[in-house]
C-alpha cells in the first residue's frame, strides 16, 4: 500500500526516484496472476499482493527518521494494531465485495490504486482488452473519412497493452497514438493514453509532458467536445465486465474521465514536486467526482508534503470517512503520517468508531437473553471492540448493521420459562393419573367434559401464538433478515411472552386439576357409600339364610337323631329309650346340623346377592 513518496531531501532528482518506483514489472506481473488464475476468471487469493506491500512499507519504514518511524507506530496501534493485522482486515474485505483486476472501475479508489500507483497499469490492460474485443470505430464514433485515424487508435492500444508487460512496445504505441492526435488532438482517449506512456514508459518518461496530456484530457473531457467521446467514457470507466451493447452513455461518465485525467495530472506534478500545481488537480478531480477517494488522498498527500498539515487532516477525513482502508494507506505514507495534525486525526476517528462500536454493542447485550443464537455474533464483535482500533471497530460496526437471517433459540434454555414448563408438565402427569379410578371389578372413566375442557383451554393460550419450541415459531412468518439488535428484541419479546403464556397454561392447568380433584372426590364418596350399603344389604340377605339353613339343620338334626333311635331299637330288640342319654344326643345333633345350616344359608344368600 505504499504510495510513491518523492524526497525532496534526497541527492537523487524526481526522475530518477521515480522511475526506480516503475521499474519492478514483475510485481504487477504477479498481482496480476494472484487474482486471476490461468483462464482468466476471477479468484480470491490475495496474499501475493499482501505480501508486496508488507515488505514495501518494510522499505518504506527502513528509510524513515527514528522520529518518523515512532509517527508511524503510535498510528499503526491506533489503526489496526499491527500491519499485519491491517492487511488481513483488507484482504478479508477484498473478498467479501469480490473483487479482481477484471471488475475493477475507474474511479480508482479500488484496490489496484489504492495499494499502490503502479497498479494503475492493470486497470488499463483490462479496459484495453474489452475495449479490442468491440469495434473501435463505432466505439470513437470515428467518421469513415478518418479510417486512417480508426487504424492508428487500433495499433495504438494493442501495442500498449502488450507495452504494460514488456516496455518495448511503449515505442510503438506512442507512434500510433501521436499520429492519431494529429487527425483529432480534441480525442482525450487517444490524450490520456499518451499521458501514461510518458509517465510509466522507462525509455520515455517525460513527466512534464505526462502533465500536459492528462490536462488537456481532463479538459476535453469537461467540454465533452468529442461527439463520440461519452460511449467511450462510459464502457472505459464503467463496468468492465458488462458487454459493451449494454453499456449507455451518462453524463457521469464523462465526470469520471475528466476525474481521472485530473487525478493523473496530479500525480505527475507531485512526482515533479510542483505541489500547489498537484493539489489543485488532484482537488478538481475529487470535486468532480467525490467517490473518486484516491483524487482526494493525492490532494492530501501533497497538502501535507506542501506543509499545510491542517488543510490535508480536513481532505483526508472525507477520504477515510469513504473508504476507511485509506486510513492503512495513510500509516505508511511519509507525507502524511508523521504529521501532528494527521495523527491527531486517526487517533480521532479511531475514539470515535471505537465508542460508536461499544454503545451498539452495549445495547445488544442489554437486549440479550440467556441462551440467544446470536450469542456467539456479539462474542465475535467484542473481541474485535476489545482491540481498541479504529479498522476492527468499524469491523464491529459492519457486523453490528449487518442483516442476517436469524433464528430465534429454544425458548425452554431460560430457567425461569424451563421451571414453568417443568411444573406443568407435573401438573399433567397427575392429571394422567387421575383420569381414571378404580372401583369394585370396574374402571370408571372420567367425564369426558373435564377432558374437552381442558383441551380448549390449552388451545386458545397456545394456537398460532407461541409454541414451546422455536423450531415451530421460526417456520412461521416471524423470521427474516434483521440487524443483531433489531434481532435481539425481537428474541427477548417472543421468550417474555412466552413466559407469560406458560404462566397462564400453569393456571389453566392447575384449574383444571382442581376441578378433576373435585370431581374425583366426589365419585370416591358415591363409591364409598354404595360400597356401604351394598354390605349392610349383603348381610341381612347372610343372616336370613342363616336362620333359614338353621332351621332346616334343626328338622335335618331331629330327623338324623330319631332315625338313629330307630335304628338302635331295631338292632337291639328293645323299644325307644326316652332317657337322659337320648335327649343329649338329639339336642347336640340338632345344634350341629342348625350350625351347619345357619353357615351355608349366609354364604349362599351373599353369594346369590352379590
Amino acid at each position: 500500500m505504499s504510495t510513491f513518496y518523492y524526497n525532496r531531501f534526497s541527492d537523487e532528482n524526481y526522475l530518477s526516484q521515480w522511475s526506480k518506483h516503475i521499474q519492478n514489472q514483475s510485481y504487477v506481473e504477479d498481482v496480476t496472476k494472484s487474482v486471476m488464475n490461468s483462464s482468466g476468471k476471477q479468484t480470491k487469493d490475495f496474499s501475493l499482493i499482501v505480501s508486496y506491500q508488507t515488505k514495501e512499507i518494510s522499505d518504506t519504514i527502513k528509510t524513515a527518521t527514528r522520529e518518523q518511524v515512532a509517527a508511524i507506530q503510535q498510528s499503526t496501534n491506533v489503526i489496526c494494531g499491527t500491519f499485519e493485522d491491517g492487511f488481513e482486515l483488507l484482504s478479508d474485505n477484498l473478498q467479501e465485495i469480490s473483487y479482481g483486476i477484471g471488475g475493477l472501475r475507474s474511479e480508482l479508489n479500488d484496490m489496484a490504486s489504492m495499494l499502490d500507483w503502479k497498479l494503475s497499469l492493470l486497470i488499463e490492460q483490462q479496459r484495453i482488452t474489452n475495449l479490442l474485443m468491440g469495434n473501435i470505430a463505432v466505439l470513437l464514433r470515428i467518421p469513415d473519412i478518418q479510417k486512417e485515424r480508426q487504424y492508428y487508435i487500433e495499433q495504438g492500444i494493442k501495442f500498449l497493452k502488450n507495452a504494460i508487460f514488456d516496455s518495448d512496445f511503449y515505442e510503438d504505441s506512442l507512434t500510433n497514438l501521436l499520429k492519431a492526435e494529429k487527425i483529432e488532438p480534441s480525442d482525450f482517449f487517444a490524450l490520456h493514453r499518451i499521458g501514461l506512456i510518458y509517465m510509466y514508459s522507462p525509455n520515455h518518461l517525460a513527466l512534464d509532458k505526462a502533465e500536459e496530456y492528462f490536462k488537456k484530457a481532463a479538459k476535453y473531457a469537461v467540454a465533452e467536445t468529442n461527439s463520440g467521446a461519452s460511449v467511450t467514457t462510459n464502457y472505459l470507466t464503467g463496468d468492465l465486465n458488462k458487454n459493451l451493447s449494454g453499456q449507455v452513455p451518462t453524463n457521469d461518465s464523462i465526470k469520471l474521465q475528466a476525474a481521472e485525467s485530473y487525478l493523473f495530472a496530479g500525480r505527475s506534478c507531485y512526482i515533479q514536486g510542483k505541489l500547489n500545481e498537484a493539489t489543485d488537480y488532484a482537488s478538481k478531480g475529487f470535486i468532480i467526482v467525490p467517490q473518486m477517494v484516491e483524487a482526494g488522498f493525492t490532494q492530501a498527500k501533497a497538502l501535507a508534503a506542501n506543509n499545510n498539515e491542517t488543510q490535508a487532516a480536513i481532505v483526508l477525513e472525507k477520504v477515510i470517512n469513504t473508504d476507511r482502508f485509506y486510513s492503512l494507506k495513510t500509516l505508511s505514507d511519509l507525507d502524511l503520517c508523521p504529521k501532528p495534525c494527521i495523527q491527531s486525526l486517526l487517533k480521532k476517528l479511531q475514539q470515535e468508531s471505537t465508542e460508536k462500536a461499544s454503545q451498539l454493542l452495549h445495547q445488544c447485550r442489554q437486549q440479550q437473553i440467556l441462551g440467544s443464537n446470536a450469542s456467539d455474533y456479539l462474542d465475535i464483535i467484542e473481541r474485535l471492540v476489545n482491540k481498541n482500533t479504529y479498522l476492527t471497530s468499524k469491523k464491529a460496526i459492519d457486523l453490528l448493521e449487518k442483516d442476517n437471517n436469524w433464528n430465534y433459540c429454544e425458548p425452554l434454555i431460560n430457567p425461569n420459562q424451563a421451571k414453568s414448563f417443568n411444573e406443568i408438565l407435573s401438573m399433567i402427569g397427575t392429571v394422567n393419573t387421575l383420569q381414571y379410578y378404580k372401583s369394585g371389578g370396574r374402571m370408571i372413566a372420567i367425564q369426558p367434559s373435564f377432558v374437552d375442557e381442558f383441551t380448549k383451554r390449552i388451545t386458545s393460550e397456545t394456537q398460532w401464538h407461541f409454541p414451546l419450541n422455536a423450531m415451530a415459531y421460526n417456520t412461521k412468518s416471524h423470521s427474516g433478515n434483521f440487524k443483531v439488535y433489531d434481532f435481539l428484541q425481537k428474541e427477548r419479546k417472543y421468550n417474555d411472552t412466552l413466559l407469560g403464556v406458560l404462566i397462564n397454561l400453569k393456571a389453566t392447568v392447575q384449574q383444571f386439576v382442581d376441578d378433576n380433584n373435585k370431581h374425583l372426590a366426589y365419585l370416591e364418596k358415591v363409591r364409598i357409600n354404595a360400597d356401604n350399603d351394598n354390605i349392610a344389604a349383603s348381610v341381612g340377605v347372610g343372616l336370613l339364610g342363616g336362620l333359614g339353613g338353621a332351621g332346616i339343620g334343626f328338622v335335618i338334626g331331629i330327623v338324623f337323631a330319631l332315625i338313629n333311635e330307630i335304628g338302635t331299637c331295631i338292632s337291639t330288640g328293645t323299644g325307644v329309650n326316652a332317657g337322659k342319654n337320648n335327649g343329649t344326643i338329639l339336642l347336640i345333633t340338632m345344634l350341629i346340623a342348625g350350625t351347619i345350616g345357619a353357615i351355608i344359608g349366609y354364604f349362599s344368600m351373599r353369594k346369590k346377592n352379590d
